[in-house]
């Protein structure tokens, strides 16, 4: 089975287009999220939008999403990240949405991979089924 907490690292340098601080430090994402992860980042997603969430602003709701992916995403974080409760008492949103692209770059390449797997699988088996075809 494969690991399911398998992590890759995030090495991020930016600078904050609000704060002009510069912010620094790895996180290790998960490649994929478990099933108890995905539920996590909807509850929390709802949760930041309040009780009505379909009178929310486009804006806070591609906030909230992105807000409740950073929160589920990482095993390891920076200080400064966890000290700001995952992005949510910082003020830049490039880094928030470097972060999430950064975290969709590397669930992409975790599908993409297990997809070439796959593939790989089905031409071994084709093989195998044509072997057996001509005994």
């Amino acid at each position: 089975m494969a690991n399911l907490l398998e992590t890759s690292v995030i090495a991020l340098h930016h600078v904050g287009e609000k704060s002009g601080e510069t912010f620094t430090g790895s996180f290790h994402c998960f490649r994929r999220l478990t099933h108890r992860l995905e539920l996590a980042r909807d509850r929390l997603s709802r949760e930041l939008l309040g009780p009505n969430p379909e009178g929310a602003s486009e804006d806070s709701r591609l906030r909230a999403e992105i807000l409740a992916e950073l929160k589920v995403a990482f095993s390891i974080v920076p200080d400064w990240f966890a000290q700001s409760d995952w992005g949510m008492d910082l003020y830049d949103n490039t880094l928030i949405v470097k972060l999430y692209e950064e975290i969709l770059k590397i669930r992409k390449a975790a599908i993409d991979e297990l997809q070439k797997k796959s593939d790989q699988a089905g031409v071994e088996l084709k093989k195998l089924a044509e072997a057996d075809k001509v005994k």
